[in-house]
């Protein structure tokens, strides 16, 4: 344990510099992000309000979209029509355009406050609460159809055992959905940054290369790692030391990251129980079948986003301690942490097979299909959702890699005495 903290107490230094350098640029992206989504405050959340007293929300604010849709139409075929009209002669002066016209253009609108566009503003805004509020409106009837496409299966005839139990354990996984409590609309903007941000923010793979590409090899370079081997500690517990202090930092700079990411979330939301809300009154998560919040969803991505994280710290720390160079340990550990983003790219590549499709979900994290209505794979004959083969095949690697980097430095100490 002495020197576990050791290392960690002369690692924090570093650690902290670096946790802070990544928040500031990981906070600034939120707070850009946050700020395109809030831009209409605080008359998007008036009108909200507004709308949110009448039971028919949704269709209040379509209606209210097609009017200001139609206005701001309406401002621009009239200016064009005085400027181009019957009487247009390309040869004389352009008209001048009547105050009136003018002012229906740039006077404040009543809804957005912008001096823009009068009908401009809103429709852009009720246009993004028509979005917002479509997936709580109609979640569950997509679903409902979803479960009556199951049940058509089995009608037809269906005779493949698999398809019929997975779409048993689809339609049981649905059915919870719909069970779970959601009366009243909620504004939904701050949790849509919060969660798109998670699900496709790469700060947490910068983070596991800069902290541990050199891990080993500058500790072999400068010969620390041979002092320790002729010890009384020995190469195997200097090794687990070295490990667990770099997971212990790695995970230091993971709460860090929660921290910055949900005080980012609380300073926007208007209406924390957002987070008490199905995830599927999300946009683009409708058809997701798990029965969770959105806070449970955003735990769940934090998790999965974690395990992936440390089982790739592991890679790079064995490869750190084969490479013995730092430039060469900084190159694999470059390679390593580009996996995510490179099977990420093969999607066409593996559009065709689904099951292949599903591996590549698997080894890019992609988190959103992994949780989303294809998340089942067939294992055995058996439909096992597909986080669960994820996070074993992520804690197999996490375990497997720090396993033989401890029996490769027990040889190397060996050979080094």
């Amino acid at each position: 344990m002495k020197v576990f903290f050791f290392i960690l107490k002369k690692d924090m230094k570093i650690l902290l510099l670096i946790s802070l350098i990544l928040m500031a640029f990981s906070g600034t992206t939120q707070y850009l992000k946050y700020k395109e989504a809030m831009q209409n405050e605080p008359y998007y959340s008036k009108t909200f309000k507004i709308f949110n007293e009448n039971e028919n929300i949704y269709e209040l604010a379509e209606k209210e979209y097609a009017k200001a849709n139609s206005e701001y139409d309406s401002s621009y075929n009239d200016i064009f029509n005085f400027m181009y009209g019957y009487d247009y002669d390309s040869s004389k002066p352009p008209k001048e355009i009547p105050s009136q016209l003018i002012e229906r253009l740039f006077m404040p609108s009543s809804k957005s406050g912008k001096y823009s566009p009068t009908a401009e503003a809103d429709v852009l805004m009720l246009s993004q609460m028509s979005e917002q509020l479509y997936a709580q409106k109609n979640f569950k009837k997509l679903i409902e159809d979803q479960i009556e496409n199951y049940d058509r299966n089995v009608r037809r005839g269906v005779k493949d055992e698999y398809v019929l139990l997975e779409a048993k354990k689809l339609t049981e996984d649905y059915n919870q959905v719909l069970n779970l409590p959601f009366k009243e609309a909620v504004d939904t903007r701050a949790s849509n940054v919060l969660i798109t941000y998670l699900t496709t923010d790469f700060i947490p793979f910068i983070a596991v290369f800069i902290l541990f590409f050199h891990r080993f090899s500058s500790e072999i370079q400068s010969r620390r790692f041979l002092q320790f081997s002729i010890s009384k500690y020995g190469p195997c517990k200097y090794t687990v030391a070295k490990l667990l202090s770099g997971l212990a930092g790695y995970l230091i700079f993971y709460l860090i990251y929660c921290i910055v990411i949900f005080s980012e979330f609380f300073l926007f939301d208007n209406s924390s129980g957002t987070l008490f809300a199905p995830v599927q009154v999300i946009a683009d998560y409708e058809l997701s079948p798990e029965p969770l919040t959105v806070l449970q969803y955003v735990l769940c991505i934090m998790i999965t986003k974690l395990i992936y994280c440390l089982a790739l710290s592991g890679a790079i720390m064995l490869t750190s301690f084969l490479s013995k160079k730092v430039i060469v340990s900084g190159i694999t550990g470059l390679l390593l942490t580009s996996v995510p983003i490179i099977f990420g790219r093969t999607y066409d590549m593996y559009a065709a097979n689904l099951d292949r499709h599903k591996i590549k979900i698997i080894l890019s994290c992609d988190i959103f299909n992994m949780y989303h209505n294809i998340n089942y794979v067939n294992l055995f004959k058996t439909p096992i959702k597909l986080y669960w083969l994820y996070f074993i095949i992520a804690v197999i690697l996490l375990l497997s890699f720090p396993f033989v980097l401890i029996l490769y430095s027990k040889k190397r100490g060996a050979a080094s005495v």
